[in-house]
């Protein structure tokens, strides 16, 4: 009975305080949370608004905060958590709201009682980067390969026009900020000082979170030599014809050759012609008056070969 009386009495005092305890007290802590978006501060990358989930996995605490770049910039204190162990996520977020850093995943932290507890967290980017080298048939001299510009047209993952431009061969490439992850399709044309698209590549290349996508780009060779014959009613001769005016368009209808030629040459020789299908207009002209002639005869050219065409003029 001793033994009974004293806790009956130790449990009365207890009371007598105002309080009960159950078990060990847990204690409270603060947590200072360092934060940084690629490992710098979050105004130097442009995120406006930090998203903060602070969340008990041992004890039944924690919070979620909304905060300020401008105000909040370099971390944060939260106060008064329990003590034990918890994960912290954060996400960075641009003045529209998009999402541009966060933790792929949770930070761990500890909070001790009565102690000032600190961590660091580095967000990574939710974007990625894309980055284009470009070579032509294996040569990386543009002089060399005889291209002066590379048209690039870049659609983002959902098939959309993201962007479309010219640059000048000479940059060796282009790069993308912040983008979004995903497969991307991208189309480059190496255009010579004609203009023409003697080089073409596209593709799809995918872009990660995080981290620079580098990619190099070998355009192959878009072109092959066609030479256009002419002929008068099937004879070769040209008697009384001095010259013949040539009109060549693509397949868009765009003129990509228009000119008058010696008849006695036999005909006109393209050397470079990018693949493609093709139509030509030709007029044989004795002085100024068009004798003969033939139109939008249909020819192709195929790359890396060698094609030749006989077009016969009729008499006007």
């Amino acid at each position: 009975m001793r033994t009974l009386k004293t806790l009956l009495i130790f449990s009365i005092a207890l009371l007598g305080t105002g309080c009960i305890f159950v078990g060990t007290p847990r204690g409270e802590g603060d947590l200072t949370i360092f934060y940084t978006f690629g490992g710098q501060r979050c105004d130097a990358v442009g995120v406006s608004e930090i998203s903060l989930v602070v969340d008990g996995t041992s004890v039944n605490d924690g919070t979620t905060r909304s905060l300020d770049c401008a105000t909040f910039f370099d971390g944060v204190t939260i106060g008064d958590l329990a003590a034990g162990s918890y994960e912290v996520q954060i996400q960075g977020l641009s003045a529209s709201g998009a999402v541009l850093y966060e933790t792929t995943t949770p930070v761990a932290a500890q909070v001790i009682a009565g102690a000032d507890n600190e961590i660091e967290v580095n967000a990574i980017s939710h974007l990625g980067e894309l980055g284009i080298s470009w070579s032509f048939a294996g040569e990386t001299r543009c002089s060399v390969a005889g291209v002066v510009d590379v048209g690039v047209t870049l659609y983002d993952p959902s098939g959309a026009l993201y962007d479309q431009q010219t640059f000048s061969c000479a940059v060796g490439g282009v790069f993308w900020e912040n983008v979004t992850p995903g497969e991307w399709t991208l189309v480059l044309t190496g255009h010579d000082s004609f203009g023409d698209p003697v080089y073409r590549a596209s593709g799809p290349f995918t872009v990660q979170a995080g981290v620079a996508s580098d990619y190099n780009v070998d355009l192959a060779w878009q072109a092959g030599q066609t030479t256009l014959f002419w002929t008068f009613g099937g004879s070769a001769t040209c008697g009384s014809v001095g010259t013949v005016w040539v009109q060549v368009r693509d397949a868009a209808g765009q003129i990509w050759d228009e000119a008058n030629y010696a008849c006695n040459s036999g005909g006109v020789v393209y050397d470079v012609m990018v693949k493609g299908d093709y139509t030509v207009s030709m007029e044989g002209m004795i002085g100024t008056t068009a004798a003969y002639g033939a139109y939008n005869a249909s020819f192709s050219t195929v790359a890396n070969t060698s094609k030749e065409y006989v077009v016969d003029l009729a008499p006007l």
